[in-house]
């Protein structure tokens, strides 16, 4: 074992608080940090027994930011990050590298499901606010996304650990 990036992911349904059930909250947290926090553990010992590895989990600018509407991914992802933190901590001194990737708006099927949940009858206008708030202004990609996890996962990065890696444009620079 050599990589993990752990990708899985679910934004859940917007809702505000109020609205959002127990079962659809714990969905969301089942998925996005049970199941980075299980993929880190089963990782362990086979990158141990390698000499060191790199972990990657793919968190999101919600790890670092609030939204309304979004609490139940807003946490899990905060928790992703908190992770990351703790496991870099306490896997360092084996060679293991733990780093978080935290996207803003990619162009694909979650920030396409998010805005028709923010907006089913204007999806461009829900699209158009976003990227004003870019300093790019424009959705990443998902190659771009790839290539920040092949420079984790690469020799390259050796002295990365216990990083949030934005990739978002420029959203969160203000």
């Amino acid at each position: 074992m050599d990589i993990l990036l752990a990708n899985a992911g679910t934004e859940g349904k917007a809702s505000p608080i109020e609205a959002i059930s127990v079962a659809d909250f714990e969905q969301v947290l089942r998925t996005n940090v049970v199941g980075v926090w299980l993929a880190m553990k089963y990782c362990v010992e086979p990158m141990k027994r390698r000499g060191g590895g790199s972990m990657i989990a793919m968190a999101s600018i919600a790890g670092v930011i609030g939204a309304p509407t979004l609490a139940p991914y807003i946490a899990s992802k905060h928790a992703v990050n908190g992770l990351v933190k703790t496991a870099a901590l306490e896997l360092g001194a084996a060679g293991i590298r733990v780093n978080a990737i935290a996207p803003g708006p990619i162009d694909n099927r979650m920030i396409h499901s998010l805005e028709a949940q923010f907006s089913p009858e204007d999806t461009e206008a829900v699209r158009h606010d976003l990227t004003s708030k870019i300093a790019l202004q424009r959705y990443g990609t998902n190659d771009e996304v790839a290539r920040l996890a092949l420079f984790l996962a690469s020799d390259e990065s050796s002295y990365c650990s216990g990083g949030v890696h934005m990739i978002d444009g420029g959203y969160t620079a203000a």
